[in-house]
């Protein structure tokens, strides 16, 4: 079973006391030495400066298996003006060359996510698709996740990426409860969003939607599911990040599944 365990991100101030010790900054550095993977959101918002990536980088000395997923940009995958191309491929390119490149070449990256927004639906799904395909050039590693409900169940969505040479993500979510897991060519990436039904569509609600942490039943539950995938690799992020929850789940996941995870006694408690 060759399963990672990690979370979407590692930057939140509320970890402190729930994840982090008491009074510690929260950092990469600390978080590699729990996790030996991690899913960055950050760059959807903003497309760091080179320098920071290479900051990362530097904190991982001590952790030679560290990978990170890292999130396109939304000036990429949700344009405020579907027909200006220019803009999309230049927002594309100063990702891939401030963040995809270096951890690419520090041997590092593991996959490049790209979200789909809700509408991006049934009838117009297939472009975007060839366009990421188009723009990945055969060496970022992606992986797409829809938002579109229709998209989310059935096939039609996995038989495309299946065609185009990418990766289909598998999500739990109000939406969504997961019942089975994706594969793309042996490989299988799946995110926790967690199971918020009330903020999930609400407007306005922010990372609120997030905030809600997995029962000990419902981590068993999704342990059955991962076992299944003995042959593949399957990596897992948790997205519920609101008040240290994704670490404590992520870590009681990985206990379930016998994935030894370092971890200080009072975080589960």
């Amino acid at each position: 079973m060759n399963i990672s365990i990690g979370c979407s991100g590692w930057s939140y101030p509320e970890w402190s006391g729930a994840f982090y010790p008491k009074s510690t900054r929260p950092s990469l550095r600390l978080y590699s030495g729990f996790f030996n993977t991690v899913e960055v959101n950050s760059t959807f918002y903003k497309v760091p400066p080179k320098e920071n990536v290479e900051s990362w980088l530097k904190q991982l000395t001590k952790n030679s298996e560290f990978t990170f997923s890292v999130k396109a940009p939304a000036e990429f995958t949700h344009p405020f003006k579907s027909d200006d191309m220019k803009r999309r491929l230049d927002s594309f390119n100063l990702f891939a060359e401030n963040v995809l490149t270096p951890i690419k070449n520090s041997g590092r990256l593991a996959f490049t996510m790209f979200g789909l927004p809700p509408w991006i639906g049934k009838t117009n799904f297939v472009s975007e698709l060839k366009l990421i395909q188009e723009v990945t050039e055969g060496w970022m590693n992606p992986f797409v996740e829809p938002r579109n409900r229709v998209l989310v169940s059935g096939n039609e969505f996995l038989n495309a990426c299946t065609q185009l040479d990418l990766g289909a993500i598998s999500v739990d979510s109000p939406d969504h409860l997961l019942t089975e897991i994706l594969d793309s060519n042996k490989t299988s990436y799946v995110r926790f969003h967690g199971r918020n039904r009330k903020k999930w569509g609400e407007k306005g609600a922010g990372m609120e939607k997030y905030d809600y942490k997995y029962t000990d039943k419902e981590l068993e539950e999704i342990a059955n599911i991962l076992q299944r995938k003995e042959d593949s690799k399957v990596m897992v992020y948790f997205n519920n990040h609101p008040w240290g929850n994704a670490p404590v789940n992520a870590i009681t996941l990985g206990n379930l599944l016998g994935i030894k995870i370092k971890t200080y006694q009072s975080m589960l408690s």
